[in-house]
């Protein structure tokens, strides 16, 4: 990856290294910071929790709250922070940088937090209490990788809607990282971590410097962070390369779905002959396929069409007729195909099988990045200033820029091979497949002589040969070029204010102020390379330029386009808005299609094109609130309150699209520009904290706490939320705390305003005869049944749909190709705002005949109503047939063709649906145990900390027709999609063992509970699917462990091994997107740690 240093950067470089040296010069920094007291020996002192804006103990937080120190997140032995707090049971679901590969736009490497799997844009990301911009384009999603490490103190996570103390968007809980405060001396901190078991690794160097000057009234602190993570390939992955999943080889009619033989079966080393050898392509004949006899509905009846390239007529290697289809070696000449032992027995296409020689099914024909290249610089300075005994100013200003690369699935296209008249070029059939002719420069001889003799037998539905056709047509499939992004994210960040403690106003005690502007901005340059397609069918339809009239060199392979400019006869797509001419022709380099590596660096160039997009996100948030303690009318203590206001404005816009597509069909995503929108927002808010009794007869002490918050947006209008807390502790031992809160979700900018962009969905048609055979819900299956037919007697088709029928000629057997159907996303300007209300309620235990032990148990229950969800096309299509009912809403999305009934486009947007809802349980447990008396000897100490979560409930009701419809997710998995996978049971162990104060050993223990893939009472109506184990993940269990050595008072090593026991996913789940797995195998991490 080529890195050109930015002015940015070393503008950002020279004004922290200016700052420090100017500071210096001014006075001499006080001495380095003692190292900190043990807890037990420190003073408790009254702060602000995260949760409240007003001063309290932390031991009386109104919100349940789990804590993580920075030396938790360095002992973890984790490249990046969020891939150990995604380890901690509230927040599984969060985006990781292996989840931002292959598929988004723009997100390159982004790491954002979700707490409860609702969602990262209903996690509210906060720094000290304040806002941060957000970093993916038109979100207010934090990127938390932006906060550099070595300043971060520690991360408070709470549950529940805090929109009355924190505004919007706290809806499933907010993530406060607190920072250092008032820093002296110099730390240094470096780390090499590999991030999968091949070797691919992690490098950071972080430095921290501050001092403090004029009488210990001036701190000032500099922070630099450099970060290089290594691409890593899906072939990179052991796991994967194994190429393990399952492979179908039986279908069961639906009168008989247990017939005794497995209809899946797991297999090693699955290939794939879908688009040929790898990167070589596959040619195939037009062909009749022969369907099974009547009751086995192992091959479908398909139908194909002399006047289309429909994909009906090129089934690869059917049993009927092994030698329709051809592969190439890299000369560009035939060789077999080779099937391995156990060749896939299903569908109207059977390209799959364990072994041979086609792709593997795993890399090859994903060919992805699954960790993305990165390099990354982050620097922050700031300082607090003493003007008073009363006054302070502070200040901060931060500026990250972050460089990420990661490959996408290469580009695939159809090449159909048929004779073309004279002086024409082949049309353009659809997006990504053309017309190239049977003169092809490059096409093999005896290929070419195949496909000229070429005839298909006709089939019936009964599987009967009626009689043959001459038909000399051929469809190559083939992955000729690679896809990437180069995604550039720079992110400045400044906040500015003053706080101050007025002491005794009036009646109000210890009276606290602040008043701060924040100011953040993201720009995110992303440059997306893919091909132009007219240039690919230029370059791909080579011709023998016999008399030389190109170059003058007769002979020559050149391209058609170029020959018919020559002769006079520009050329012209026979059907389509897309022309020829200029650079298309001029520059016009010949590639074969046929075997890899027929495609020269200079006809790369000439094919490939990107398109540039620029996005930008702003935010401006004035923030001002005091706090303090009225009277203390019976004992109790005394009563607390806050007061406060805020005005914040978010702008998002991103340009270049326009500009670059420029109305060229490109094997790129195309939408139109984001012109600049924002809203505004102005809001007060106000706490009160009402101490009810301190050492009654009811018990040690008990209080009330609440909050209200009102705020005018300019796209939602006026919106109100509260929150009451109430804590009782009766005796010392026992602490009871719950809360009722309500929150809501501002719709965000790209949810209102996204102008719409092109997509592609690869379907599975609900209404396909073979997909009602294998559906186990025999509800769900009369379901399909009737709304499939209502649906096409509606557009005044006779279809059949009943799988009693299966061998009637009007059976719907749909073939889709290969390359997706076109559809488009865009914005709903007209969403309403998300609503919800939560609860609490906890339990802490501090046993006092069980010195240093403590347990709390947080319950949570989270409604969110007006849910704002894009359910995507699949989902759509599904819904739209499986009730008992048509559902006119999902069926309004996706657009059928007329006349074949075939899935032809779709629309995608977000809708204010139903609701969300989420109940659990968190549990948290801690225990020191000193071992200063073992058989006589001191043998240290031991500390143990267990953090978990048990999911009773997580449901989703998207359906518009239905709102009593619901999934259910809690302890399911959803095959290829990690958003619908949630185990019921997780949590995260830790164990350290100091035998001496310079020797820490640790192991983490990182386990979930086993999630269903199919239900019991689904497996039982068709048993034979597949093996029985293989109706659930089964538990996964990571161990990793950590050494830590103090040299010196000022110097810490540290090493360890993650994931030490080599846990990987299980084989029957496949080639799994799944990031609540650990995907990378054991892996090795060292680091130090110096302070002076």
């Amino acid at each position: 990856m080529t890195r050109p240093l930015t002015r940015t950067r070393l503008l950002a470089t020279t004004i922290i290294t200016g700052l420090s040296i100017a500071t210096v010069a001014i006075a001499a920094p006080a001495k380095a910071q003692e190292p900190p007291q043990e807890a037990e020996d420190a003073v408790v002192d009254d702060i602000v929790v995260t949760g409240s804006r007003i001063r309290r103990s932390a031991t009386n937080a109104p919100t349940p709250l789990i804590q993580l120190t920075r030396e938790e997140l360095d002992n973890s032995g984790e490249a990046n922070v969020v891939d150990y707090l995604a380890d901690v049971p509230a927040l599984t679901f969060s985006t990781v940088p292996e989840d931002t590969t292959g598929t988004g736009l723009n997100d390159g490497g982004l790491s954002l937090l979700n707490l409860r799997g609702l969602g990262a844009a209903r996690t509210l990301t906060l720094v000290d209490g304040r806002r941060h911009v957000g970093s993916l384009p038109n979100s207010l999603a934090v990127d938390i990788d932006t906060i550099p490490r070595l300043l971060v103190e520690s991360v408070e996570i709470i549950t529940g809607g805090a929109a009355s103390v924190y505004g919007a968007d706290a809806v499933s809980g907010v993530v406060n990282f607190v920072l250092k405060d008032d820093f002296e001396g110099l730390e240094v901190d470096a780390s090499y971590a590999q991030v999968n078991q091949d070797g691919q690794a992690s490098q950071r160097l972080s430095v921290l410097w501050g001092g403090n000057f004029f009488d210990d009234t001036l701190n000032v602190y500099a922070t630099g962070e450099y970060q290089r993570n290594d691409e890593t390939l899906d072939r990179d992955l052991d796991w994967l390369r194994e190429g393990w999943g399952l492979l179908g080889v039986d279908a069961d009619p639906s009168s008989a779905p247990y017939d005794g033989v497995r209809d899946q079966v797991l297999v090693n080393n699955l290939r794939t002959f879908i688009r040929g050898t790898p990167f070589g392509g596959i040619t195939i004949l037009a062909t009749g396929v022969q369907p099974s006899p009547a009751g086995d509905p192992d091959i479908p009846f398909g139908t194909c069409s002399a006047t289309a390239f429909a994909a009906g007529c090129f089934s690869i290697a059917p049993a009927n007729n092994l030698g329709n289809s051809y592969v190439y070696n890299g000369s560009g000449q035939t060789v077999p195909l080779v099937f391995g032992d156990i060749r896939q027995g299903t569908g109207f296409s059977r390209t799959q099988s364990n072994g041979g020689n086609g792709q593997e099914s795993n890399t090859d024909q994903a060919g992805a990045s699954r960790l993305p290249e990165s390099e990354a610089y982050r620097f922050q300075t700031g300082f607090t200033w003493a003007l008073s005994d009363r006054v302070e100013m502070f200040g901060e200003a931060k500026y990250a820029e972050e460089e990420t690369f990661d490959a996408s699935q290469r580009t695939f296209f159809d090449f159909n091979i048929r004779a073309v008249p004279p002086g024409q070029m082949g049309p353009v059939t659809a997006s990504n497949a053309f017309v190239i002719g049977l003169d092809n420069a490059y096409l093999p001889a005896n290929v070419r002589t195949a496909i000229q003799n070429n005839v298909r037998t006709i089939y019936n539905s009964a599987g009967v040969a009626t009689g043959t056709v001459a038909d000399p047509r051929a469809q190559h499939k083939l992955y000729p070029t690679s896809r990437s992004q180069l995604n550039n994210r720079d992110l400045q960040r400044y906040v500015f204010g003053f706080r101050g403690d007025a002491g005794d106003v009036g009646f109000i005690r210890n009276l606290t102020w602040e008043v701060g502007y924040t100011y953040g901005e993201m720009n995110n340059t992303n440059t997306e390379v893919g091909t132009d397609n007219l240039r690919v069918q230029a370059a791909a339809d080579a011709v023998v330029d016999v008399a030389g009239i190109v170059n003058g060199t007769p002979g020559e392979i050149v391209c058609r386009v170029q020959l018919l400019e020559a002769q006079g006869t520009p050329a012209a797509p026979a059907a389509g808005v897309y022309s020829y001419g200029g650079e298309t022709t001029s520059q016009c380099v010949p590639i074969r299609i046929f075997g890899e590596g027929g495609i020269s660096e200079e006809a790369l160039a000439y094919l490939n094109t990107s398109v540039t997009v620029s996005d930008q996100n702003r935010q401006q948030d004035f923030l001002a609130f005091a706090s303090g303690e009225l009277w203390d009318f019976w004992g109790a203590g005394p009563i607390g309150f806050a007061i406060g206001v805020e005005s914040r404005k978010e702008s998002t816009s991103g340009v270049g699209r326009d500009r670059d597509t420029n109305g060229r069909l490109l094997f790129l995503n195309g939408s139109p520009d984001f012109d600049p929108v924002s809203y505004e927002t102005r809001e007060a808010f106000v706490e009160l904290r009402l101490p009810l009794f301190r050492d009654w007869w009811l018990g040690r002490s008990a209080e009330i706490s609440g909050s209200y918050r009102t705020s005018d947006y300019s796209t939602i209008g006026l919106q109100d939320t509260y929150s009451v807390q109430a804590s009782w502790r009766p005796v010392d031992d026992f602490l009871f705390r719950a809360t009722q809160n309500t929150s809501i979700r501002v719709p965000d900018l790209g949810e209102l305003f996204d102008p719409g962009g092109e997509t592609f969905v690869n379907f599975t048609d609900p209404c396909s005869i073979t997909v009602i055979q294998n559906t186990a819900d025999s509800t769900v299956q009369a379901n399909r049944i009737a709304n499939c037919t209502a649906l096409a007697t509606a557009a005044g088709l006779n279809l059949n749909f009943n799988p009693a029928n299966a061998t009637a000629p009007n059976s719907f057997t749909p073939v889709y190709g290969t390359g997706g159907i076109s559809g488009n996303n865009g914005g709903n300007p007209f969403l309403a705002a998300e609503t919800s209300e939560s609860s609490t309620f906890s339990v802490v235990w501090t046993p006092s005949f069980f010195p240093n032990f403590s347990l709390v148990l947080d319950h949570y229950n989270i409604q969110i109503d007006d849910a704002i969800a894009t359910v995507n096309a699949q989902q759509a299509v599904d819904q739209c047939v499986v009730g008992t009912a048509l559902n006119s809403n999902a069926c309004a999305t996706i657009f059928r063709d007329p006349t074949t009934f075939l899935i032809n486009g779709f629309v995608q947007s977000s809708l204010n649906y139903a609701k969300l809802t989420a109940e659990g349980v968190d549990f948290s447990a801690r225990y020191r145990h000193d071992l200063d008396n073992v058989l006589g000897r001191d043998l240290g100490r031991l500390d143990w900390n267990l953090r978990g979560s048990w999911t009773l409930e997580q449901h989703d009701f998207v359906n518009i027709d239905d709102p009593t419809q619901f999934d259910a997710n809690e302890g399911k998995y959803v095959l290829n999609n990690f958003l619908q996978n949630l185990s019921r049971v997780r949590y995260l162990s830790t164990l350290a063992w100091s035998p001496n104060p310079r020797v820490t050993l640790s192991w983490d223990w990182d386990w979930q509970s086993s999630q269903e893939i199919l239900s019991t009472r689904n497996f039982v109506n068709n048993a034979d699917i597949y093996d029985p184990d293989f109706r659930e993940t089964g538990a996964f269990s990571q161990h990793d462990f950590t050494v830590r050595y103090l040299v010196r008072d000022d110097l810490t090593l540290r090493a360890g091994v993650v994931n030490a026991f080599d846990e990987e996913p299980a084989r029957h789940l496949g080639r799994t997107t799944a990031d609540a797995y650990d995907l990378f195998g054991r892996r090795y991490f060292v680091g130090l740690n110096a302070r002076f």
